[in-house]
């Protein structure tokens, strides 16, 4: 009987021990070494549509903006979006549902860029990932109209040339 105490308590006592935080095997995990960016996609006030599934990519350079060439891409779910592992550094972002499933950004798509203010010619504003933060970018879509259609067209060509 003894015995069965001893070994009762023997084996009672050995998880305790073994969650010593002072034990010096323990290591801290390492430093975060990407970042996230996370965010919410809206619809104008009243505009039909739906943006659930939409892709929201990011680019390590302008040049790779104009070409649709992403580093990083994700769908969004419901309204809301992440992109996580992402290596820190400064990055352009779009929003992108393709309508009609023709792969081309056209009239009556939703689309836009993180730093567009609507107007023709303006450049999507970086975001930058840090490293162990998560970045917030909650942006507003707008339906292509046959103006936009040709700017992006433009855009994509002049990449290509």
């Amino acid at each position: 009987m003894n015995r069965l105490l001893f070994t009762l308590a023997l084996v009672l006592a050995l998880p305790l021990t073994a969650c010593d935080s002072g034990d010096p095997d323990v290591t801290p995990p390492p430093p975060a070494t990407t970042g996230t960016v996370t965010g919410t996609i809206t619809l104008p006030p009243g505009a039909p549509g739906d943006i659930n599934n939409a892709r929201v990519a990011l680019y390590t350079d302008l040049i790779n903006f104009n070409n649709d060439v992403f580093a990083y891409n994700t769908g969004v779910q419901g309204t809301s979006y992440t992109i996580g592992n992402i290596v820190p550094g400064n990055y352009f972002l779009d929003v992108w549902k393709d309508t009609n499933n023709n792969n081309v950004i056209d009239t009556g798509d939703l689309y836009n860029y993180w730093g567009s203010t609507g107007q023709a010619g303006v450049p999507p504003t970086p975001v930058s990932i840090a490293a162990g933060q998560t970045a917030t970018v909650s942006f507003q879509v707008v339906t292509v109209t046959p103006l936009m259609e040709q700017e992006i067209a433009e855009r994509l060509a002049s990449a290509t040339e």
